[in-house]
This record gives C-alpha cells, structure tokens and sequence, in this order.
C-alpha cells in the first residue's frame, strides 16, 4: 500500500510562516548611524545617563530610531571600546566629543 499524496491543503499549510507567502517584510528599513547620531547619543549618555527615551527626544536622530536601538547601539560601542584588549579608545564625553577619536590597534 502506498502513502497518501499530499492534498493541496497539507501543501499549503507546510508554507504557512514562510515570507513569500506573507508578502513584503514587515521588519523597518535599515538605517546605518551618522557621525552626527553617534555624537548626539554619547553626548546624551554623558548628561543623561542611560535614559534612552529623554536622549531620544531631546538629541537629533533618524525619523525611526527608538530608545532600544539607541541602548543596542551605545551596548555595541561600549562593547567594542571596553572588552576588546586590542582597541586603545581616547574620547571625551564633552561638548568636543568627535566620534573620530576612537582609534583602533591592528592585532
């Protein structure tokens, strides 16, 4: 006795959850940061500490940029500034703050 073909039903259900049934992404453009969002983020982390939705409202940042990309971000900068032994970071965290000043040593 063979199995059962696969009615048109159980081949549509197994496509269910796939994104070419479910039409365009619903996921948000990807924006890369600008020099100038980086600034305003550490500037806002200096004065206002880890409020990311006071640093949010009160710095210039992409039109769809949320407080959690803002804590993604800054988790990622620190991440590489402070855990990596190979990176020498010299910045100030003041009105002169250039994100330029983040220098990175070859290993």
């Amino acid at each position: 006795m063979t199995p059962p073909r696969r009615s048109e039903r159980s081949a549509a259900a197994s496509q269910v959850g796939r994104d070419s049934d479910l039409g365009p992404s619903r996921r948000r453009p990807r924006a890369d940061y600008s020099q100038a969002e980086v600034e305003s983020l550490m500037k806002g982390v200096d004065r206002y500490g880890k409020a990311w939705t006071t640093i949010l409202h009160h710095y210039r940042f992409h039109p769809q940029r949320t407080a959690d990309d803002l804590k993604e971000k800054y988790a990622r900068i620190t991440k590489v500034l402070f855990d990596n032994a190979d990176v020498v970071a010299i910045c100030t965290l003041s009105d002169n703050y250039n994100a330029n000043d983040f220098y990175y040593t070859a290993r």
